[in-house]
């Protein structure tokens, strides 16, 4: 049996059928406390302070990004 690379639907989402069904799951995955918690907690450590610069790579619908910048 030889190995058999399975991409998963976001290693290529340009490429998915579907896009739009993969960036609904991930603001729904954004709405759970968990996740909620997660990205808090990310901001907080991230000390986020005018001038400073950050590079948020395959982050999802970039909303963190957003909202780190409004910060």
């Amino acid at each position: 049996m030889a190995n058999h690379y399975v991409p998963h639907a976001f290693s290529d989402i340009d490429a998915h059928p579907d896009p739009g069904r993969l960036v609904a799951s991930l603001h729904r995955l954004s709405d759970e406390p968990f996740f909620a918690s997660y990205k808090q907690r990310l901001r907080e450590l991230l000390r986020a302070r005018p001038g400073r610069k950050f590079l948020d790579v395959g982050a999802g619908t970039g909303e963190a990004a957003r909202r780190l910048a409004d910060e």
